[in-house]
């Protein structure tokens, strides 16, 4: 099993910001929370536009968190929060590991970078120590 900590160290330490850590790492053993609904499906609960309110993903975060992995297939700029402070940038088709910092008991919310909301496609994310 590839060693998650070292490598995502490794990667942020070198570049000084957030980056990629390989998609095939094992991480059953680190994820501790996810959306509420697992599977954002934003057919069913869309996510606002840049004027529109945030959208509350996670009532209260399990865990602090150090690492997100992300999956999307909404093809749209989404905005992560926590509470109203803005923490980072999903990307259009995004499937990798970012780093993140939350607090246990965040609440995670999600808004649209573009002014449509966004009404087709699904996301993951999933909340790693």
């Amino acid at each position: 099993m590839k060693n998650f900590f070292a490598l995502a160290a490794l990667c942020f330490a070198v570049s000084n910001q957030a980056c990629a850590v390989d998609a095939h790492t094992e991480l059953s053993a680190v994820i501790f929370d996810q959306l509420d609904a697992n599977v954002l499906d934003t057919s069913v609960t869309n996510i606002n536009g840049s004027a529109g309110a945030l959208v509350t993903v996670v009532a209260s975060l399990a865990n602090s968190s150090s690492f997100c992995k992300i999956w999307d297939s909404t093809g749209k700029f989404i905005g992560v929060y926590d509470g109203a402070t803005f923490k980072f940038m999903i990307v259009p088709g995004q499937d990798d590991i970012v780093r993140c910092a939350f607090a246990s008991g965040s609440l995670i919310r999600l808004r649209s970078m573009e002014a449509a909301a966004i009404t087709t496609g699904k996301l993951v994310i999933q909340f790693l120590r």
